[in-house]
């Protein structure tokens, strides 16, 4: 049982007429085709731009929009109106007074 086990693992020799295994080796080496040659000089590395900064999120100074009831909402940083038709309107009449009264400084300046 010993000579099967010892048989089993040693390293097996082929003996051929051409000779031993190294030599055999060595001749099949020999047929195999050699990698091709590194050239001498490589292109020059193209230049990396550098990546590009990111931008700032855009910050939004107000908002105007519709609501789900029908509503006009009026957004400037932390403050918010909400308006019907009504208000609206109320809205455009009350700056349409301040923008006359702006024009009727402007005039009174200008004058002086």
């Amino acid at each position: 049982m010993f000579d099967f086990v010892t048989n089993m693992f040693r390293r097996r020799e082929y003996k051929s007429p051409q000779g031993t295994d190294l030599e055999n080796i060595a001749e099949d080496m020999k047929k195999v085709i050699p990698f091709p040659e590194a050239p001498k000089s490589y292109p020059p590395m193209p230049e990396v731009k550098p990546p590009a900064e990111e931008k700032k999120p855009a910050q939004t100074y107000y908002r105007l929009g519709f609501t789900d009831d029908n509503r006009v909402s009026f957004q400037m940083g932390y403050s918010e109106i909400t308006m019907n038709k009504q208000g609206v309107d109320n809205l455009i009449k009350q700056l349409a007074v301040f923008r006359d009264q702006l024009a009727e400084v402007e005039e009174t300046d200008e004058e002086e």
